[in-house]
C-alpha cells in the first residue's frame, strides 16, 4: 500500500468525532490488518501479531503504530485525491473520474462491490 509523510508546515484538518466512533469496529480492523502486514522484513510475525492485539493498551507501543496507520490512510487520501478531484474541471468530472476508479478498483481485487451509487449526488465538491 501507498504511504505519505504527514506535512506538519500544513494546516490541519479535523475529522468529527462521530465519524470514527460510528466506523470504530472498521478502523480497528483495518489498523490490525496493518500491523500484521507491515514491516514484514523489519518484525517477526509474533512482533506485528504483538503489535496489532498485545499492544493495543501500551500508549508508548500504540503511538508508533498509529503513525504508521495514519501514514497509511494519508497514502490513500492522497490516491484519491489524484485519481478523482486533481484534473476535474466540474463536479461531472469528478464523479465520472470516481466512477472509473471504483471500476478499476472492483476490477483489480475482483470483488463485487454493491454500490450506491445516489450517495454521490449528494458529494459537495
Amino acid at each position: 500500500g501507498r504511504t505519505s509523510e504527514i506535512d506538519k508546515q500544513l494546516p490541519t484538518t479535523k475529522i468529527f468525532t462521530d465519524a470514527f466512533t460510528s466506523r470504530r469496529e472498521d478502523l480497528n480492523y483495518i489498523y490490525k490488518l496493518i500491523m500484521i502486514i507491515d514491516n514484514q522484513d523489519k518484525f517477526s510475525y509474533e512482533d506485528r501479531i504483538n503489535k496489532a492485539f498485545k499492544f493495543e493498551n501500551d500508549d508508548m507501543e500504540r503511538t508508533s503504530g498509529d503513525e504508521r496507520f495514519n501514514e497509511f490512510v494519508l497514502g490513500g487520501v492522497e490516491i484519491l485525491y489524484e485519481r478523482v478531484i486533481a484534473n476535474s474541471r466540474n463536479y461531472d468530472d469528478a464523479l465520472n473520474n470516481f466512477y472509473t476508479f471504483l471500476d478499476e478498483f472492483n476490477s483489480r481485487y475482483k470483488k463485487d462491490l454493491e454500490i450506491d451509487y445516489n450517495l454521490f449526488n449528494e458529494i459537495e465538491l
